[in-house]
């Protein structure tokens, strides 16, 4: 994928930049998900999906709570989950793969559940950084290609990418190709 991707970014440079338009439904998708059609907000949410430290604990604690005694602790848990980017996905095999029946159930509605929602917003968000060209987000598309799996959002990402990168991302464009 990232040679696929770093293909279209070449073509960015070179200022080859297919178009197609943010439509309202990319919109509507920002929307719902608190992420706001401006740069700042598009990275913000990008950024987010490679955690830290602090936001895998609280996957972690958040998994475990799947099979908590309460149902309403449980059902928190599971809602939490979803609304968070899907970038412990290993984690969540990790908890279908173990012992507790209730905790495997729970963590693979999740990540059915969040895959899909994860792909959506995606996708709006590479639309809105294509369609208004926004510059400075070569690093943040190229932290979420983990995430584009499918064909579609692939090409989503790479012409957002087109769109984004300058002769100033060389550099880290080099170091993804080399690496």
């Amino acid at each position: 994928f990232m040679g696929f991707v770093l293909c279209g970014a070449l073509g960015g440079v070179l200022g080859l930049s297919p178009a197609f338009g943010v439509d309202d439904s990319a919109l509507e998708v920002l929307e719902a998900n608190n992420v706001q059609p401006e740069a700042e907000s598009l990275k913000t949410y990008l950024d987010s999906l490679r955690p830290d430290s602090e936001t895998t604990r609280r996957v972690r604690h958040l998994i475990q709570l799947l099979g908590h005694e309460d149902f309403y602790q449980r059902e928190a848990a599971m809602t939490e989950l979803v609304r968070t980017p899907i970038h412990s996905e290993s984690l969540l095999q990790s908890a279908i793969a173990g012992d507790d029946p209730e905790i495997a159930w729970r963590a693979k509605q999740v990540l059915k559940l969040a895959n899909g929602r994860t792909s959506q917003l995606l996708s709006a968000v590479f639309s809105v950084i294509k369609e208004q060209s926004i510059q400075g987000m070569a690093e943040s598309i190229l932290g979420a290609s983990p995430y584009c799996t499918d064909p579609y959002l692939k090409t989503r990402a790479t012409l957002a990418l087109k769109a984004t990168v300058t002769s100033a991302d060389a550099e880290l464009l080099k170091e993804v190709a080399l690496a």
